[in-house]
Formats: structure tokens, C-alpha cells, sequence
């Protein structure tokens, strides 16, 4: 299965279209129906979440207690046929992962079945995104 990717927007992505790309709140039919939103983990039969910031009388807060929290990754990807987690973060080009963030990746990085990643646009572009989630698929 090969989905394709539409040409690169003008405007810099930013990490919630990237995100947007990768995980959707539709159902895997839907996404496969829909141009316009890829879904390419759910395309690949990957389950995913991403904890939204909210705002508070502080300003945007994402809502989280324990000493993972801090770090935690933008996306958590699940593929439940093949026993894969992936932690992925999240970033613009040119931006960097902070300290806490790459704390948490190194953690879960020990961990069997666990892929940690760090992926930006150019990882989209180069096909790097595809090739991961499409490596459980293709076993």
C-alpha cells in the first residue's frame, strides 16, 4: 500500500500540521476517503494520541501529573497487530528537541517494541515517516 503525499506548502509547517498528517480523530475509512487530511498512521493501521494543550488563567497548559510529564512526546502511536509503540516528537526545521523531551525519548528508547523519533517536516518530505510506519506493515 503506497499513499502519496501532496506537494510541499509554501508557508512553514508548523508541528500541528505535521501532526495533522500523521494522526487524525477520524476513522482509518474515513481517512483513506479524504484527500485532504493523510492520516498516514491510521493508513498503515497505527493508533495514535496527542494530549492538546488547554487555556487556563495562566495561559496554555497541558494537563499532566507524574514525572514522565514533563517531555512527554507529541505523539504516541500504537500499532496493535504488530506489538509497536512509537514515541514521536514533534518539531519545525530548525528547532530542537528541549532536554526534558529527549530525557523521555532516551527512557522509552531501551524499551523492546518501543521506536523513539524526533521528525520534522523534512523527515515527511524525504519519506522517512512513511518508512517507519510502513515498517511493521511490510513484515
Amino acid at each position: 500500500m503506497t499513499a502519496r503525499l501532496e506537494a510541499a506548502p509554501t508557508a512553514p509547517m508548523l508541528e500541528a500540521d505535521l501532526q495533522r498528517l500523521i494522526i487524525c480523530s477520524s476513522s482509518p475509512e474515513k481517512c483513506l476517503r479524504r484527500v485532504k487530511e493523510r492520516c498516514l498512521a491510521h493508513v498503515f493501521g497505527w493508533v495514535g494520541v496527542h494530549f492538546r494543550p488547554a487555556k487556563t488563567r495562566k495561559g496554555w497548559r497541558v494537563p499532566v501529573e507524574g514525572s514522565l510529564g514533563k517531555g512527554w512526546p507529541d505523539l504516541v502511536l500504537l500499532h496493535p497487530g504488530h506489538k509497536r509503540l512509537i514515541l514521536a516528537e514533534l518539531k519545525r526545521l530548525g528547532h530542537v528537541p528541549t532536554r526534558e523531551q529527549l530525557q523521555i525519548l532516551e527512557l522509552f528508547g531501551g524499551v523492546p517494541g518501543v521506536t523513539t523519533v524526533v521528525w520534522t517536516p523534512f523527515e515527511l518530505d524525504s519519506g522517512e515517516i512513511m518508512r517507519e510506519l510502513q515498517r511493521s506493515v511490510s513484515r
